[in-house]
Parts: C-alpha cells; structure tokens; sequence
C-alpha cells in the first residue's frame, strides 16, 4: 500500500536509485530484443564493458526480466518498480519470521514489521537505505534457526542467501556484512558449542555444499576479472586501482561536524546531487 503513489507512471527515482533504473532500462532492453545480456555500456561508463553494471543489480531484478520477457512486456519502469516491490516482501517476510523468533508478543511483532515497512525511502538512495539490509532479517533468521533446529539445510540457506546479498549492491559492503554475520555466528556458537559434534547431515549431504562452492567460486572469479584490462586513471586513484590513504581521508573534504550531524538527521546526504562534496564524504 505504501508503493501504490511510486507506481505512477510520472514518478521517476532518483539520485543511485535512477543510475540503478538505468541501469536496469539498458539491460532489459538488451534482454527484450536481443535475447542476452549487455556486456558493453557504450553510451555510459566510458565505454567499459558492463561487468561492474552487472553486479548493481539483485537477484529479483534478474527474476523479474525474466517474467517480463515471458509475457512480453514493454513498460520497463513497471517491472522496475515491480522488482523492488518484490525485494519489499522478502524484507517484510524476513521480517516478521525474525521476529517471530525474538518476541513473543502479536504486538510487538506487528510494530516491528509496520516500523520496517516505512523505513525504507529506496527511491532517492537504494543501495543505504534499502538494498544493504533487506536480506538481513531473513539471513538472520535461517541462521538462529540452524542452531535452533540442528539442521544442516538452513546453514547452507544462511550462506545462499548470503552470497545472494553480495547482488544489487556496491561490492564493499560485502565486507562489512561477513564482519557482522561473523560476530552473529561465533556469539550463537557460544550460547550452543556442542552443536557441530552432534551435527547429523542428511541424505546426499554433498548436494548444497557443492552446489554453494560452484557459485561461490564463480562468484569469485567473476570479481577477480572484473578489472582485468582495465587502467584507472582517475585523480587520487594509482594505476593498479589502489588508493592512498590520506587521498581517501581527504577525498570528500572537511566538512563542518554541525553540518555533517544535521545531514544525518534530516537525512540530507541522500538528497544531494550525485558527488557533491558533502554527499561524497557521508557515502
């Protein structure tokens, strides 16, 4: 009910959330009416092949080209907004199994899930104020049920789902989330260390194990070429893609501490054009 008003066909996104449409425009079209999928950005990006590109997109937007080629549809600003409705209700779905899990109260579990429906504002900022924490709740989930039911499919579900996360974002946040799951699974270790010795797998355990090393190794490798051929030459930025420390620090400038604190209230950072001094130093 929240997304109905975004469904207007004047409504556009904006700032990351538009580059993401763009971005989702260029390859449906690709999809559409060439039946494979963009590896070149010639009117964006500089030319580059369109591998990085590949990667800002999720898994349902992936899905959701999909069904629109099947039934032949046209309005690519419609599926758009259709697959971040569908990334809502597996956010919304996480949600309310999590906290089935946490709290017992009907109350409280209703609150939670209605406080999570508006928090996030994907049409100005997708990637920070949606995309880095909708699989959280649900990854959460399968995990402290593993420990919970000792059953090995939601362990290899946890980490599917995890490596699913890694799509649709800029890749540095995968880091930060294998910190924060790392911290999750060892605290849950903890509070049941007995729970790998009496560990039973089922029947034909090697099947997910397998299968989650074949992606995760793709996955690997894909990431590892994404930059092969490639010289950046861009100010602050050496040759083999590194870059300095104090240009890193220093990159966005100085701003004001007052300024900086009333951009987080007010949520300003994400209103501002893209590369601005102050959006970049938020970012």
């Amino acid at each position: 009910l929240f997304n109905l008003p975004l469904f207007n066909p004047y409504f556009f996104p904006k700032h990351d959330s538009m580059h993401v449409f763009t971005l989702f425009y260029h390859f449906y079209n690709e999809f559409f009416f060439n039946n494979h999928i963009a590896q070149w950005s010639p009117y964006e990006v500089y030319g580059l092949p369109s591998h990085f590109n590949q990667l800002l997109l999720s898994p349902l937007s992936y899905l959701t080209m999909l069904f629109g080629k099947l039934l032949r549809i046209e309005d690519v600003h419609f599926l758009f907004k259709l697959s971040i409705l569908l990334e809502q209700f597996v956010f919304l779905g996480g949600l309310y199994r999590l906290a089935r899990v946490l709290f017992p109260r009907r109350s409280v579990i209703f609150f939670v899930c209605l406080t999570g429906c508006l928090t996030g504002m994907w049409f100005y900022q997708i990637f920070f104020n949606f995309r880095i924490y909708y699989l959280f709740p649900i990854i959460t989930w399968s995990l402290i049920i593993f420990f919970k039911s000792k059953n090995n499919k939601y362990l290899w579900l946890t980490l599917f789902l995890g490596l699913a996360s890694f799509l649709g974002n800029p890749q540095y946040f995968a880091g930060f989330w294998l910190f924060v799951f790392t911290c999750i699974f060892i605290i849950l270790c903890i509070n049941d260390y007995k729970i790998f010795p009496n560990f039973q797998p089922k029947d034909r355990p090697w099947i997910l194990p397998s299968l989650f090393g074949v992606l995760f190794i793709g996955y690997y490798f894909y990431i590892k070429g994404l930059s092969q051929h490639l010289f950046f030459v861009n100010i602050g930025r050496e040759s083999d893609g590194s870059v300095p420390l104090q240009w890193f620090l220093w990159y966005g400038q100085n701003p004001h501490l007052v300024d900086l604190v009333r951009s987080f209230i007010f949520a300003d950072p994400y209103y501002l054009p893209v590369g601005s001094l102050r959006d970049v130093t938020t970012h």
